[in-house]
């Protein structure tokens, strides 16, 4: 009986023994569970810094990263650009760039450019160019944008906000609000929404200066005048209110350098934002021939030397971009500002370029 007892506690001992070992396993199974799982599964909320984003890319580590923009980061008035058809394989009905058009090596936008230039560092490098021709901070918030971006796999670390013009143009003044148009302070509160999505999602938002584009004609035909020589053109033309100013296009621009200071993100911890210019680099771009708009049926440069015609303006808004319809662009860069554009980008990873 006694053996029988000695036996029997030693094979329980055993027993316990195998289970505490199937305990142990699964708890440690259990607690290796998240830190086994790829970051783009637990999607992850913790902010990189700017500091590791370059850092990864000096490494040559995998950046992802992505783009809220407009038609200028799709690649309009680029190299390929009129293989950016609505309702086609590389822009949505809606003026969206798709994956498609992302990938699109005939297209030559600073975009895609971007994307080829972090990939000769890491194959697995990614931008996802949320993009949208026309489309305007409002636009951007309808359509859930950061929303679409944090569920990408992988999530992208770091979002580009280059995303000015088309509020500028489309500003209450010109279009009614019940239209698409946008007041001064939606603009600065859109621009605040979508950082403040962003760091919800923990994506890291970068503001940028977006370009001052190429624009036609002589002397004084910046963005930050344009309302001294179009204003009397476009105001209410659109439902606009009719009853105010248009801003010059340097304030919108200027307007990031607070924004990226607000107390709202330096008192959560997240610090200034920062801020890529891409604007200062393209204010004389219109003088120089080399940045203007080429027709692409007859070759021509612009050359329109007394600013950009009215009638040409009208056109372009009613009846979109028509190649060779028009000889002026006055808001998509050429290649060769798209190179100015994309070097900026470039030197926010890296310094020495």
């Amino acid at each position: 009986m006694t053996k029988l007892f000695i036996l029997y506690g030693g094979r329980m001992k055993i027993y316990l023994a195998m289970l505490g070992i199937v305990v142990v396993l699964l708890n440690a199974c259990s607690g290796n569970i998240e830190s086994n799982v790829p970051p783009e599964t637990k999607r992850e909320r913790k902010l990189i810094s700017i500091a590791q984003l370059k850092t990864d890319y000096a490494n040559g580590n995998r950046v992802v990263v992505g783009i809220i923009g407009n038609s200028k980061a799709c690649g309009y008035r680029e190299a390929g650009w009129e293989l950016l058809v609505a309702g086609g394989d590389n822009i949505t009905a809606e003026g969206l760039l798709t994956q498609t058009g992302e990938d699109n090596h005939l297209i030559n936008g600073w975009g895609q450019n971007l994307k080829r230039w972090l990939q000769q560092k890491n194959a697995d490098s990614q931008v996802y160019n949320f993009a949208g021709s026309g489309w305007t901070t409002q636009t951007h918030i309808d359509k859930g944008t950061v929303a679409a971006l944090a569920a990408m796999v992988p999530k992208p670390t770091a979002v580009f906000i280059p995303l000015q013009v088309n509020d500028r143009l489309k500003d209450s003044v010109t279009v009614s609000v019940n239209k698409g148009g946008i007041t001064w302070d939606m603009y600065l509160a859109n621009t605040r929404s979508l950082v403040r999505a962003l760091l919800a999602e923990g994506i890291l938002p970068v503001l940028v200066k977006e370009d001052n584009s190429p624009l036609a004609g002589g002397a004084g035909w910046y963005w930050s005048e344009y309302d001294t020589g179009m204003a009397h053109e476009t105001k209410g033309i659109f439902g606009g209110t009719n009853d105010d100013t248009h801003r010059p296009f340097s304030d919108y621009v200027n307007a990031l350098d607070t924004i990226a200071k607000d107390a709202e993100w330096i008192n959560s911890g997240v610090g200034a934002l920062t801020v890529i210019d891409t604007y200062t680099p393209t204010l004389n771009m219109g003088q120089e021939s080399q940045y203007r708009y080429v027709n692409p049926t007859t070759g021509d440069v612009d050359n329109s030397m007394t600013g950009l015609a009215p009638a040409d303006f009208r056109y372009s808004l009613m009846h979109g971009w028509i190649a060779g319809t028009m000889t002026n662009d006055v808001w998509h860069q050429s290649d060769a500002g798209g190179e100015i554009i994309l070097k900026q980008y470039k030197h926010f990873f890296d310094p020495t370029i």
